[in-house]
């Protein structure tokens, strides 16, 4: 089993992208390395069994040719026909025509490896990677809703929102018009507005938006409250009540039949952007797990720890807590 991931210490976005693909996908291939830790140095001949060397003469069976690390990467590991993936590598590898954009990624990256470790640099290039792979597979995603939706076969673990910018026409009927019972149909699950001029959001569904609430208001209270991440963790079951929490006034939960939550009605305007707002809705309310650990996710086993933390622990979810809850009860009958 691998415990350890090796980088030379001058790399470039290719090796750290390879690294990302390594870490998502390699599992089935090479046992650990999805939970390896990552380790820069420049001595790569002396290494034990439990480590991985990542350099394209090193990967045991990938045939860099032509076409580069990434290309003979992506191919051992069976990952040629995920869309978001292609979308990705073509996003990180710009072409000559596109030497502009490669341009500025390498200076971002300079300007990052010249203040941080070898390690951070490639954490921080791994995260902005994950973040373009999540909205591309979102954009894929609701290509499939919408498919899937119109031939009426859709899975039940699916949730299909509808997100958009109400016209001025609409804005005068009143900013919720979404509210509307029959804007909810049944082939609909949430709504996501925004109002053209004052630019205020509505969260709009038939079911609890508990969740919701508390990711978008753990969110605020680090962006725009100073407040640190495990205090504002620790407060989730106060961030998930329904009315205005005096800390987070930025967001109101509201239930009269619907499920509403709305920003803006405090008059203070919230730090999210809209589509940070729809994603953080969509994570909270979907079947779908973190990325790195979903497989164990779904399996009913949690992954996060102290040395290697989850992405979304911040958030305490339900469909988290319920993961660790059933871990507890398995520990338990086996003990």
């Amino acid at each position: 089993m691998i415990k350890t991931i090796i980088i030379p210490k001058k790399h470039d976005e290719e090796l750290l992208l390879a690294l990302w693909i390594l870490k998502t996908f390699g599992k089935k291939v090479f046992n650990g390395v999805d939970t390896a830790r990552v380790v820069s140095r420049s001595v790569l001949n002396q290494v034990r069994d439990t480590d991985f060397v990542l350099a394209a003469e090193h990967v045991p069976g990938c045939d860099k040719g032509a076409e580069g690390l990434v290309p003979g990467l992506v191919r051992l590991l069976g990952c040629e026909s995920d869309e978001a993936l292609s979308q990705v590598v073509r996003f990180f590898t710009p072409s000559e025509q596109q030497s502009a954009k490669g341009r500025c990624l390498n200076e971002v990256l300079r300007l990052v490896a010249a203040t941080s470790s070898d390690v951070m640099t490639a954490n921080w290039f791994m995260q902005c990677v994950e973040a373009k792979y999540e909205e591309f597979s979102l954009q894929g995603k609701d290509k499939v809703e919408r498919q899937l939706s119109q031939a009426g076969d859709l899975p039940e673990y699916s949730r299909i929102i509808r997100v958009r910018r109400l016209s001025g026409q609409e804005a005068r009927v009143g900013f919720l018009i979404a509210k509307e019972a029959s804007y909810l149909d049944d082939d609909l699950d949430m709504a996501i507005t925004q109002h053209p001029t004052c630019l205020d959001i509505s969260i709009i569904s038939n079911f609890p938006l508990y969740d919701v609430a508390r990711v978008l208001r753990i969110e605020e209270a680090i962006k725009q409250a100073s407040m640190d991440m495990t205090t504002a963790r620790k407060r989730w079951r106060e961030f998930s009540d329904v009315g205005v929490n005096p800390d987070v006034p930025q967001w109101s939960y509201a239930v009269d039949g619907l499920h509403v939550i709305t920003s803006g009605n405090s008059g203070d305007l919230t730090a999210l952007r809209f589509d940070e707002v729809c994603t953080l809705a969509r994570l909270a309310i979907d079947n779908s797990f973190h990325l790195h650990r979903a497989n164990m996710c779904h399996q009913q086993v949690c992954t996060g720890t102290l040395d290697n933390p989850c992405g979304w622990y911040r958030w305490n979810l339900t469909k988290c807590r319920g993961v660790r809850s059933t871990m507890r009860r398995e520990r338990g009958a086996l003990e």
